[in-house]
């Protein structure tokens, strides 16, 4: 209740992007969670939990781009 009570209040547009391999591969396990951003945007990209080093890297740099742009 406490970590949705924060992610309740997260007012600003916010980017969460997920290793398919990573730490969250249920989706089930993290959608109480998302369902309580008001401006959030979920991505998904190939890699583990530390993919910005391991995975997609041109693809989470396109993504994060993008949703800066």
């Amino acid at each position: 209740e406490q970590v949705q009570a924060c992610l309740r209040a997260v007012s600003l547009p916010l980017l969460l992007i997920f290793g398919r391999q990573g730490f969250f591969p249920d989706h089930r396990s993290r959608e109480s969670r998302l369902a309580c951003l008001a401006h959030g945007q979920v991505e998904t990209l190939e890699g583990p939990h530390h993919f910005h080093l391991d995975g997609d890297v041109p693809g989470l740099a396109q993504l994060i781009d993008r949703f800066l742009g």
